[in-house]
């Protein structure tokens, strides 16, 4: 499960999959986000295992991975341009869309937009739907 709100359908699937004795799967949401809200307290309860990589969905199948995932390098905020560092700065665990990160930085909407694809290139931010970026 991606997401659920803590009331919603979503959940009633996770029951029918419980009385069959299915494993269940969560990814972790923000703790802002309405929409994490169910997930979240599955993950909370123990009605579902966590679901951060591909690995755990082998693993609770009981397969083992041949090999481990490749290892990222750490995100340096100081490797990337002025422009990127600014927007980073304003970024934050809550999506931003482009034009509030504009006014918060004193940045042009395209230098916005080129710098959150720096960001998301190194590995600093993440894009959301509608233009908005959070800070990983």
């Amino acid at each position: 499960m991606a997401e659920a709100r803590i009331r919603s359908g979503t959940l009633n699937t996770v029951s029918h999959a419980e009385s069959l004795g299915r494993p269940v799967l969560a990814v972790p949401g923000s703790i802002y986000s309405a929409q994490s809200q169910g997930t979240n307290e599955l993950l909370r309860s123990g009605r579902a295992g966590v679901l951060c990589q591909a690995a755990d969905v082998l693993a609770c199948m009981g397969v083992e991975s041949e090999s481990a995932a490749p290892e990222q390098s750490a995100f340096a905020v100081e490797q990337t341009s002025p422009d990127a560092q600014a927007v980073y700065a304003a970024l934050g665990p809550t999506p931003k869309g482009v034009d509030e990160l504009a006014a918060a930085t004193g940045l042009s909407a395209s230098r916005v937009l080129a710098a959150c694809t720096e960001l998301e290139l190194y590995g600093g931010a993440q894009s959301q739907p509608g233009r908005r970026y959070v800070a990983l």
